[in-house]
């Protein structure tokens, strides 16, 4: 930002922000606003991670350039607006780019099996017990598809779900050692599920021993769909020894509906209602209600995201099963190597 000087700064009704720099030389070459664009987009990028530890998406920040040449015979505020369009159209060029190159990037990195695993403990909130882990998709560490968000939206848009996901579960069954008899706990894309594709995954294909401890993990959003014939799924992955947990429930309205036509062995209460629960009464209740309805249905509770000793004693006192979370122990490359906080259990 040496080289400009910020001559205004405003927001407009949208999520969109303007900003009119003068250059400092007062020459302007395109490449530097180019690279301002790009030096803009990531930071803003970083600043929401920063401040925003657990997002349901990866953050999508376009940032477009224009030059603004006043004129004699056109008023500002005309060459304002004509400028604001301009730049918004670059912004969506340069996302499109984007786009594209993060496509070819991803087939790269499927070709070159650089997909790795890691694995959060799950643990029993009354005494501190290791009761499964939860695994999770990293792609190469720094990249934007070190978010698995990311690599996945990405792969709908190539048309690779299948062949990513598949190599999420070949890395699974490669890196997942535990003679303990622990859950597993795995995700499935949607579009997998619903098409039926995901028996053609290794995973499937050639069934793991420990498939008796595997959990598959459905989203709450995903079950609104088609209850009809995600029940037949459902029905022959039980019949092949596999249990069911439904994730992100309390993300939305319709949770109730999904556990009463699912009936998951496990209801993964989602982040947003786990985050400061200690000091919200309704985030309680809402809570409450989920772990009774677990309770008539024989389902076992498992709160996400716990990241404070306050969390963690209010969901103790409402008999939440289990959970899982930054406070209790952050994710590790192999079962053997998380490390559980067993503080809070310590007498």
């Amino acid at each position: 930002m040496h080289l400009w000087q910020i001559q205004a700064f405003w927001k407009t009704l949208s999520d969109s922000f303007v900003l009119i720099i003068e250059s400092k030389s007062g020459e302007i070459i395109l490449e530097n606003l180019e690279f301002l664009c790009i030096h803009i987009q990531n930071e803003i990028i970083e600043c929401i991670k920063r401040n925003q530890r657990y997002l349901p998406v990866h953050p999508v920040v376009q940032v477009g350039y224009t030059v603004l040449r006043q004129t004699s015979n056109v008023r500002l505020e005309r060459l304002i607006g004509r400028a604001i369009e301009e730049a918004h159209k670059i912004a969506i060029t340069f996302s499109q780019r984007d786009q594209n190159f993060q496509v070819q990037k991803l087939k790269q990195i499927i070709e070159e099996s650089k997909i790795y695993m890691v694995f959060q403990p799950i643990v029993n909130l009354q005494n501190g017990e290791c009761i499964g882990y939860e695994a999770l998709a990293r792609g190469p560490k720094g990249s934007p598809f070190e978010a698995p968000e990311v690599m996945f939206s990405i792969a709908a848009k190539a048309g690779v779900v299948f062949q990513l996901e598949d190599l999420c579960k070949r890395k699974l069954i490669k890196q997942f050692s535990n003679p303990y008899n622990q859950l597993i706990f795995v995700n499935l894309e949607p579009s997998l599920l619903e098409s039926r594709t995901y028996k053609k995954l290794s995973l499937f294909v050639n069934p793991v021993d420990y498939k008796n401890r595997m959990v598959i993990e459905i989203t709450e959003r995903m079950a609104c769909k088609d209850y009809y014939s995600l029940d037949s799924n459902l029905r022959d992955l039980r019949a092949l020894g596999y249990k069911i947990a439904m994730d992100d429930v309390g993300s939305s309205y319709s949770s109730l509906e999904s556990i009463v036509y699912i009936k998951p062995d496990f209801i993964k209460i989602n982040y947003s209602l786990i985050m400061g629960i200690h000091k919200d009464f309704i985030k309680q209740e809402i809570a409450k209600t989920l772990v009774d309805i677990a309770n008539k249905i024989k389902a076992k509770t498992i709160a996400e995201g716990i990241e404070s000793i306050d969390d963690l004693v209010c969901l103790q006192a409402m008999n939440v099963n289990f959970g899982q979370g930054f406070y209790i122990s952050f994710p590790a490359n192999y079962p053997s190597k998380a490390k559980i906080n067993v503080r809070p259990w310590k007498h």
